[in-house]
């Protein structure tokens, strides 16, 4: 059998237990359990002494009834999360699961869609598989959900206590939506940030916003719900306990649901003679012609010659009227020609083409620009392929 050290037993052995006699009990409470209204806690573990924890139990569609609780621990300036199943009545120990990290506070809480209970006429939270963990360290405020930390989100800074719940969401509009929400204390100052659902289905964490009804000075928070769809927020100061509540958040979810049923009866149906109609027309028929196609035939491994420029002269004027561009004669005569604005077909490397065509008695492509292009620059002039416009 282990013995007790003779320092605790003196402890134990005083009359009155506390700092006066340097005997001021450690304890918490992390779950309870019990058949009826009574108080019974359990421990989670004892190598450490006694600081802070929550406890979130798991109830998920499939389950019916809560089926798992998570612990988190401050366990040697740690993070430490247990887990237990139930029903277990204490004859189930807690597991040891996973180390958070540094941490000085920290809570767990699950998110989840409530869910009406018929029989009883009450709503339930019907919980995520797992829950979110807030925590802070070195003053600031952090949320994860369980172990994945590429979800770990900063919330606030300069915090000095913090409480995590789940508040209410409409069944009915789900955008009207308390969130998953964290109160903290910044100075003393009460503060929240939630994760609510917005109108497009997606959920975010909302902007910080302060609790003005508390004002300042206080000491402690703590939240809890109503039966009437509120949030409640709970501080003391100097002795005096303050509260504030939100607004209420049903739209009908207060009222059970009430279902009609229609049934059809005495019903007729008449029917009118259908008339048929021959719509077979005679036969038709449509001809189509090939216009504008041609060909060119040459001897066995003759090749056609290539389309080349022989030469460009720049223009001045034409018709007494001042204008710029080019004239380029080809090694062939381009043929089915007549009346086509080549300007689109026509792109210069300097300046802009303001009108193109090919002039049939001159045999050349003239090109008129919309600025005048010195003959000491190079010039590159792109043809591209313009329907039947051919040579040959």
């Amino acid at each position: 059998m282990k013995s007790i050290p003779a320092s605790l037993l003196m402890k134990t052995l005083q009359a009155h237990n506390g700092i006066g006699t340097n005997s001021e009990p450690h304890v918490r409470v992390l779950v309870t359990q019990a058949a009826g209204n009574t108080l019974l806690s359990e421990s989670i573990h004892g190598k450490e002494s006694a600081s802070p924890g929550d406890v979130a139990v798991r109830m998920t569609s499939g389950e019916g009834t809560p089926h798992i609780a998570y612990a988190i621990c401050i366990d040697g300036g740690e993070a430490k999360i247990y887990t237990r199943e139930f029903p277990a009545f204490s004859d189930l120990p807690w597991n040891y699961v996973f180390t958070l990290g540094p941490a000085q506070d920290a809570a767990i809480e699950y998110d989840g869609k409530w869910k009406m209970d018929q029989t009883y006429s009450w709503y339930y939270l019907e919980t995520d598989e797992f829950p979110w963990i807030f925590f802070t360290d070195a003053g600031v405020l952090y949320a994860q959900y369980w172990d994945d930390e590429t979800t770990r989100v900063q919330l606030a800074t300069d915090v000095t206590g913090f409480f995590a719940i789940r508040g209410w969401q409409n069944q009915y509009e789900p955008w009207l939506d308390q969130g998953l929400l964290v109160a903290f204390l910044s100075g003393t100052k009460v503060y929240y940030r939630a994760r609510c659902c917005q109108e497009d289905g997606s959920y975010i964490w909302e902007p910080q916003t302060e609790v003005y009804m508390l004002a300042d000075g206080n000491e402690t928070i703590s939240v809890f719900r109503t039966n009437d769809f509120r949030l409640g927020f709970l501080t003391e100061y100097q002795g005096i306990i303050r509260l504030a509540f939100t607004d209420r958040t049903y739209a009908g979810m207060s009222v059970k649901p009430e279902y009609l049923a229609a049934s059809v009866s005495k019903v007729s149906v008449r029917m009118q003679e259908a008339a048929f109609h021959n719509v077979k027309e005679p036969t038709e028929t449509m001809n189509a012609d090939l216009l504008g196609a041609f060909c060119m035939l040459y001897e066995n491994g003759e090749t056609p010659e290539e389309l080349s420029a022989i030469n460009v002269e720049k223009l001045y004027c034409e018709d007494s009227t001042l204008v710029y561009g080019f004239r380029v004669s080809f090694s062939r005569k381009l043929y089915k020609t007549s009346g086509i604005d080549l300007s689109a077909f026509v792109s210069l490397s300097l300046g802009t083409v303001s009108r193109a065509w090919y002039d049939d008695a001159e045999e050349c492509l003239v090109i008129h620009t919309t600025e005048d292009i010195t003959k000491y620059k190079d010039v590159t002039v792109t043809i591209r392929a313009c329907g039947g416009v051919c040579w040959y």
